[in-house]
């Protein structure tokens, strides 16, 4: 009997084991299967340039398999290329607690660091919270090189934080460090460059303001030559260890365009476009400073030679070809411009100046039809950039009328408003804010038209027409008690002004008839108001 009760309790507990196992192999499985799928759904996002998503999926690898530190780093890096560098941040000293020995997650967060603080100066941010940032990558660079003293990116993270804080002598000692350690790799001799590129161009600067007849001129400009052959032999030493580089070139290209050498500096931009055309050149300096013709074979050479390199990219071809259309349309070649800006509005379509361009080249080749399209295209994707480009443009704002006017008079009024919005931003004329306020109230827009009237009554405060005129928009449209007691004041408003205006008697004969007609629709329409 109790060898029969042994033996079932053998048979019970191998059960269990069995059950635990097969419990813990499916549980096992399904696991793997979890991690597979968001690994796949991962790099699908990552392929397709989803990078928020793409870290989203990294981050709950991190959480699902964490023996994995690639998880942290692709987590991080697509993180920071949707600009969520909090996020990334997050991640890395996560990471860096997990994994002590894999200094990659240092030099990614040094990196994020950077990122950030780049970010927020390039939003107009410059403040201690920037400074902060640039001293946490530096901290983070050192706490690598004490593992690591001749570590590439732990010197170079600390350069560039000790150049972005100002601290010149100690980024320039840093990056000698790494030019030492790694003399072929372009990017210690890149910094020194910069450091050299910024001194000269103070003393450039200087040297400028000090005059002809300045006493110490013969050694400011000494200073000037000295520090030019620095930064030049620095990005020299760049371009020999990656000649596939296209700013090293650049900065050869800016040193020489300070100098007034402007055909040492097209050469070199030239170069540097051909590399990679959508190289930090200063297009707007070459569109002031270079002769139209030259641009225009300038921008064709270059796309020319891009065409030849392995593997372009066809959004660098696009840019080249919006700055061949920007040559044409300077030289007033119209068809060939429309059509190049025309061929990148969807390659570039973060570029919405180009409808400014192309409007206009469209319109005077002829093609009314196309330039209502674009003009269309450009008030509804950015109509303050517009009104921005348009402001001080005379043709352009001409061009924009008769767009207006056209769709009015075909009954299109949605287009006529939006266009109209557009010119009332350029020229915040009482004027254009009333045709935009009356359009809006015609195409059931009330609350945009009240605005419109308050920025038409901001220029002209004391006109009893747009007094009256916002006044039924809050009567009528904009129904309500408070609205309806702010309409009474602005009919009582307009009723005193202009009955003011009429018994001092200095105005014209349409001032005079416009200003009567809007004091009787005022009493008309508070008569109404008081009535019901």
């Amino acid at each position: 009997m109790q060898a029969m009760l042994l033996g079932e309790l053998r048979a019970r507990w191998l059960l269990l084991v069995l059950c635990l196992f097969v419990g813990s192999g499916f549980a096992q499985t399904a696991d793997t299967q979890q991690i597979n799928d968001l690994r796949q759904k991962a790099f699908a996002a990552e392929l397709e340039g989803e990078h928020s998503e793409a870290g989203d999926f990294f981050a709950r690898l991190c959480k699902e398999d964490p023996e994995d530190s690639r998880w942290f780093l692709r987590a991080s890096d697509n993180y920071g290329k949707a600009g969520r560098f909090n996020d990334a941040v997050r991640i890395l000293m996560q990471g860096r607690k997990q994994f002590s020995d894999v200094p990659e997650l240092g030099v990614m967060l040094c990196k994020t660091f950077h990122l950030k603080a780049e970010s927020m100066q390039r939003d107009g941010v410059f403040d201690d919270n920037v400074l902060a940032y640039y001293e946490n990558a530096a901290q983070v660079a050192k706490e690598l090189l004490e593992l690591n003293a001749v570590h590439l990116e732990a010197l170079l993270g600390l350069a560039q934080a000790e150049f972005a804080l100002g601290q010149l002598d100690a980024a320039e000692a840093t990056a000698g460090r790494a030019i030492a350690a790694h003399p072929g790799a372009p990017g210690g001799h890149i910094i020194v460059g910069r450091i050299h590129l910024k001194r000269f161009i103070d003393a450039k600067t200087n040297l400028n303001q000090a005059g002809d007849r300045a006493a110490n001129r013969a050694e400011l400009a000494k200073e000037v030559q000295r520090l030019r052959a620095l930064a030049d032999g620095a990005f020299e030493s760049a371009n020999a260890a990656d000649p596939g580089r296209a700013y090293p070139l650049v900065a050869l290209g800016d040193i020489a365009a300070w100098m007034g050498e402007y055909e040492a500096a097209f050469a070199e931009y030239r170069k540097a476009m051909s590399i990679d055309p959508q190289a930090p050149i200063k297009h707007d300096w070459l569109r002031q400073n270079t002769d139209v013709d030259l641009r225009v074979t300038l921008y064709d050479s270059v796309r020319e030679s891009y065409l030849q390199t392995t593997d372009p990219s066809a959004q660098a071809i696009a840019t080249v070809d919006w700055y061949r259309a920007l040559a044409r349309f300077d030289k007033g070649n119209w068809r060939e411009a429309a059509s190049l800006f025309e061929s990148t509005l969807e390659p570039l379509p973060e570029i919405a100046d180009s409808y400014y361009y192309l409007l206009q080249s469209v319109y005077w080749s002829g093609d009314e039809a196309a330039c209502m399209q674009y003009s269309l295209a450009f008030a509804r994707k950015n109509r303050t950039r517009f009104a921005d480009l348009a402001r001080n443009d005379l043709r352009c704002l001409a061009i924009l009328r008769i767009m207006a006017k056209k769709s009015f008079e075909s009954e299109k009024f949605e287009d006529s408003r939006d266009l109209n919005h557009v010119m009332a931003f350029a020229s915040q004329s009482a004027a254009d804010w009333n045709n935009y306020a009356f359009l809006c109230r015609k195409t059931g827009k009330f609350e945009e038209a009240f605005l419109g009237y308050q920025m038409a009554l901001s220029d002209e405060p004391n006109s009893p027409q747009l007094m009256n005129d916002a006044a039924v928009i809050l009567q009528h449209d904009l129904k309500g008690e408070e609205n309806l007691a702010e309409a009474r004041k602005l009919y009582e408003q307009a009723i005193a002004v202009a009955e003011k205006m009429l018994a001092e008697g200095d105005l014209s004969e349409e001032e005079k008839a416009r200003t009567e007609k809007a004091l009787s629709d005022a009493k008309l329409n508070l008569a109404e108001m008081v009535g019901g």
